[in-house]
């Protein structure tokens, strides 16, 4: 074979070779490429939620998350959320690929419309860079980083979690005892009403629940999520442990996520959860759970992710990272609540705790318990800004300036929000805590955010300290009043709470000095127990009814010269004694003056009106700002009897101080009192006999000292 030939041959063969090498070496590539993708896809659909209707979220792992030192923010590296302004068309969708050249791992569909996207972009410039392409888009309304969240219920290691040591206060306190007894006695006045309770962790099984539709998510059970659930709607009969609203409330329990998940939770996965319950006609959501604020001793002192993180990072850059990452998820949560309502879903309330201050260590919480046990009240401030734990309570003009400019983002005109920061903050009530002096706790957040307060503290039956026990109380209580009064909007059932509150919680912390405290009787409207007798009553004044006709029906007040009631005469609704009940106070404007002349007083008895006062001849009636009922006579020191005319001997006549608190079919039952001989200003004591001084006398005055605030409204002006 000549050279040539040979070198030819030669060479053919080591091409052959190399083409045979390459191809097997491809082929290795192809199947361990092969095996990666599946490997991917397999951890993607593990972690995958998917919904009955089709909707699927993608919840990031733990190695996702990433820390941006410029932006000083968290965020899920190669993961962006998009917000559509509707369902997208295949066309469309090709245009957005187009662009993030990525896979759909998440989509949520409905009134509101969102997309999760696997890019290629772990870094957030890189992410911010896409999401300002995408948002050009018309049908996106903004694209935007994923952001990890690290939900607390709250109260895992801040709590009490024994009853030792508490009492039933919280339930007289804000009259669940008579709210009970109502709905027991008149259970048609109700109609049922729709309440989701929002959960980290799963619900117990547990006899008292078992009516309650639960929906779980992959999570553990957690003591929390029952005692939240069982505040609103347990079975139990007994005193104190019966749910708020059992018998009116038809709750669902819905788990947002666990500590197994930690982490991995993302907003799209929360709004999901919302959006869902909204349209299955759920009008009242309760959300015990949040976002704390570490304490600077927990930041310091836990091996968690905190440390990847920050571990060359001060305690200030780690709370503006939580203050940067709420206000984020606080201004995409006013976009997604104004879709909601322009969708027509606009009779929600949504319902949050403030928070119980900082998340402490252990250590921390036991040396607090400690002091409070041996000192009865904690000397450290625990609690922060409510901002800082809730996204609901992060909801405020701030937030809706960064979501206006979210939604303006890279638009030639700006897409403002359709509804006002008022009318979005009309759907939701942030709760604060209450202890029984009234005030609000140490260790409660505190601030602007907060609409109502309630019970929180030294809480029997519940077993644990806590604004999330305070929230489903509130929950409770707008599902009774929504139920008695179907017709009502959000907006009103909400400043039906505020309005017929009957204390006031003082504040120490921040500026905001004091809160209305919760009445769970608000459900209750006056007219409808006293409307018969309101009717009587006009009936009496506008065709001037005779003594003999006032008499047969024991209507107006004693006169000395008996006669027709006022053409004036009026009414008011007030709660004297401030135990959820409302009396119906009669009388009238006296002239020339603000000052009101009470002549009649009714309160319920057995649900039904009954009169326990009504004015006379030197005898008249003044309400006490303590609650009480000063009635003032004057008799005759020798009978006893209430004179009718001024005597000139001074001497056999006293003024009658009584101090009274109203109390059932007792009517009046003497909390204190005194009596005034008018001829020398000596006193003496109507609960003891004993000698009283000016001064003692003086005390009495101001402790119970009247309102003045009562105006009536004539029974002829309607």
């Amino acid at each position: 074979m000549k050279k040539r030939h040979l070198k030819i041959v030669l060479g053919l063969l080591l091409s052959a070779c190399i083409i045979g090498i390459f191809l097997f070496f491809r082929q290795e590539n192809n199947e361990q490429n092969g095996e990666k993708f599946q490997e991917a896809e397999a951890e993607s659909e593990e972690n995958t939620l998917t919904y009955d209707d089709g909707d699927f979220i993608y919840l990031p792992s733990i190695e996702e998350i990433e820390y941006d030192t410029e932006e000083n923010i968290t965020f899920h590296k190669n993961i962006l959320d998009v917000s559509l302004t509707a369902e997208i068309n295949e066309t469309q969708e090709e245009d957005l690929m187009s662009i993030a050249n990525g896979e759909i791992v998440g989509k949520i569909s409905g009134p509101i419309n969102r997309l999760q996207i696997k890019v290629d972009a772990p870094e957030l410039d890189q992410l911010f860079d896409l999401a300002e392409e995408i948002s050009e888009l018309e049908f996106v309304d903004y694209a935007t980083f994923s952001t990890p969240l690290f939900l607390s219920d709250l109260n895992n290691d801040s709590s009490n979690s024994d009853d030792e040591g508490n009492s039933d206060w919280w339930i007289k306190a804000i009259h669940a005892d008579v709210s009970g007894e109502y709905i027991d006695q008149f259970p048609e006045d109700f109609e049922s009403v729709n309440v989701t309770v929002m959960e980290k962790g799963g619900l117990k099984e547990d006899e008292d629940l078992e009516h309650i539709e639960v929906t779980k998510n992959r999570v553990e059970e957690s003591d929390h999520a029952e005692r939240v659930t069982k505040i609103i709607d347990s079975s139990n009969s007994e005193y104190g442990k019966r749910g708020l609203a059992h018998g009116v409330a038809d709750t669902e329990f819905v788990s947002v996520g666990s500590k197994l998940e930690q982490g991995k939770n993302v907003f799209t996965q929360y709004l999901k959860n919302l959006s869902n319950n909204i349209e299955k006609g759920s009008v009242i959501i309760n959300n015990s759970w949040g976002n704390p604020l570490q304490s600077e001793e927990r930041f310091d002192s836990e091996k968690n992710f905190l440390e990847k993180i920050f571990f060359d990072k001060s305690y200030t850059k780690y709370k503006e990272e939580h203050e940067n990452k709420n206000n984020k998820i606080s201004s995409e949560l006013i976009i997604e609540l104004d879709k909601l309502l322009n969708s027509g879903y606009n009779n929600f309330l949504i319902v949050q705790p403030a928070g119980n201050g900082l998340s402490l260590t252990k250590d921390e919480f036991a040396a607090d318990k400690k002091e409070k046990d041996e000192k009865g009240a904690v000397s450290k401030i625990r609690g922060v800004e409510a901002e800082y734990t809730g996204f609901f309570a992060n909801i405020n003009h701030n937030t809706y300036r960064i979501a206006q400019d979210q939604l303006a983002q890279n638009k030639k005109q700006k897409n403002d929000l359709n509804h006002s920061i008022e009318t979005i903050l009309s759907h939701i009530i942030v709760v604060g805590g209450v202890n029984e002096e009234y005030e609000s706790p140490s260790w409660a957040s505190y601030g602007n955010p907060i609409d109502i307060a309630a019970p929180a503290e030294n809480l029997e039956f519940i077993g644990e300290d806590g604004t999330s026990y305070a929230a489903p109380m509130v929950s409770a209580a707008a599902a009774l009043v929504w139920g008695y009064t179907p017709e009502l909007n959000a907006e009103e059932v909400k400043q039906t709470l505020i309005d017929k509150s009957l204390e006031t919680v003082s504040e120490a912390k921040g500026d905001k000095s004091s809160y209305p405290m919760l009445n769970v009787m608000s459900f209750l409207s006056s007219e409808d127990k006293y409307s018969d007798l309101m009717e009587t009553y006009r009936t009496a004044v506008k065709e001037q009814w005779g003594p003999e006709q006032l008499d047969n029906r024991r209507l107006g007040p004693e006169q000395y010269v008996p006669g027709s009631l006022r053409t004036d005469y009026g009414y008011t609704f007030y709660d004297i004694n401030k135990d959820g009940i409302e009396e119906m106070i009669l009388g009238v404007m006296l002239d020339d003056s603000e000052q009101a002349y009470i002549q009649e007083i009714y309160t319920l008895v057995d649900w039904k009106p009954f009169k326990v006062f009504e004015s006379a001849t030197r005898r008249s009636a003044f309400v006490c700002k303590n609650g009480t009922l000063r009635i003032n006579e004057v008799i005759d020191m020798g009978t006893g009897e209430i004179v009718s005319l001024f005597s000139d001997d001074l001497e056999s006549l006293a003024t009658l101080e009584n101090l009274y608190e109203l109390e059932g079919k007792d009517a009046k039952v003497v909390k204190e009192g005194y009596i005034e001989n008018m001829s020398g200003q000596t006193y003496r004591s109507l609960k003891n006999s004993q000698i009283l001084s000016k001064e003692n006398v003086d005390e009495i005055n101001k402790q119970y000292e009247t309102m003045d605030e009562l105006i009536f409204t004539p029974f002829l002006s309607e």
